[in-house]
């Protein structure tokens, strides 16, 4: 474990980089995101957690520990280590629509369905 001045903490390969301050359940986490990368492997880790991990931190920072790759890190500390580790809840629809920018009519309605030419 390297202690850094930075504003976040960050697990890769065996270390565990953590903000000064940081408390035993953000440890617990990163320890998750050690697991996910040996479970995945370096560059599938990389890709699928890492990457959308900095991304969600940077741009939905308030909802980073909700993300499903930040929920699967503290989801296996609560099955392998810490049974009464805290595993935030997930994303709701609208939360993941505000991130994206989304509208609130996606796609068509059932009238403009049924309008639709039919496949042959």
């Amino acid at each position: 474990m390297i202690y850094t001045g930075w504003s976040s903490s960050f697990a890769f390969g065996n270390t565990i980089f953590l903000q000064r301050g940081a408390d035993e359940e953000l440890l617990k986490h990163e320890f998750g995101h050690i697991m996910q990368e040996r479970f995945l492997g370096t560059p599938l880790y990389l890709l699928l957690i890492g990457l959308p991990s900095v991304l969600s931190f940077t741009f939905a920072n308030d909802l980073h520990y909700r993300m499903p790759w930040e929920r699967w890190a503290d989801q296996l500390i609560r099955d392998n280590i810490d049974p009464d580790h805290d595993v935030p809840p997930p994303l709701t629809w609208p939360e993941v629509r505000d991130i994206f920018g989304l509208s609130d009519n996606i796609g068509l309605t059932q009238e403009e369905f049924r309008a639709m030419p039919k496949a042959k």
